[in-house]
This record gives structure tokens, sequence and C-alpha cells, in this order.
């Protein structure tokens, strides 16, 4: 009878150190596991901020054509509008005198 007992004890010390084992190499790949999410976050992060800097800089360069485009056509309306305010001012003038000479 001692002997069925050793043998019961020593397979549950065995049982034992399984279940050891076992949750000592769960808990590495626990590890393991949060060093790949911590990794894949950072890469991720860094992705979307180089894609954020791209897009931005991309936004800043349209609206400074935006800008240029948009004072070139502000210069040509005002050229064409003292053309036109010219031109106005010596057809008024021209009346004018027209209107002198007539009566």
């Amino acid at each position: 009878m001692p002997t069925l007992i050793d043998d019961i004890l020593a397979l549950e010390n065995q049982a034992s150190a399984v279940v050891a084992t076992a949750q000592a190499q769960a808990e590495t790949i626990m590890q393991q596991a949060g060093h790949e999410v911590a990794s894949a976050r950072n890469a991720l992060a860094a992705e979307t901020a180089a894609k954020l800097t791209a897009l931005e800089t991309e936004i800043n360069e349209r609206c400074r054509n935006e800008e240029v485009r948009a004072e070139e056509d502000s210069r040509l309306a005002i050229a064409n509008i003292e053309r036109a305010a010219s031109t106005a001012v010596q057809q008024q003038a021209a009346k004018i005198a027209a209107a002198f000479t007539q009566g």
C-alpha cells in the first residue's frame, strides 16, 4: 500500500510541476503578446503621425497656391477696375467737353 500512495504523491508532484511549467509558459506568452501589442501600437502611431504630417504639408501647399491665385485674381480685378474707371472718367470728360462746345 505505501507504494501506491507514493505513486499517487509522485504523480501529484509531477502534475504540479507540469501546471507550474504551463503557468510560467503562459506568463511568458502574455509578456511577449504585451510587447507585440505595444510595438504594433507604436508602429501605428508613427505611421499615423507620418500620414498626418504629409497631409498637413499637402494642405499647406494647397493653401499657399490658392492664396497666390487669389492675390493674382485680386490684382487683375483691381487693374480692370482702374482701367474701367479711367476710361469712364475720360468718357465723361469727353461728354462734358462736347456739351460745352455744342452749347
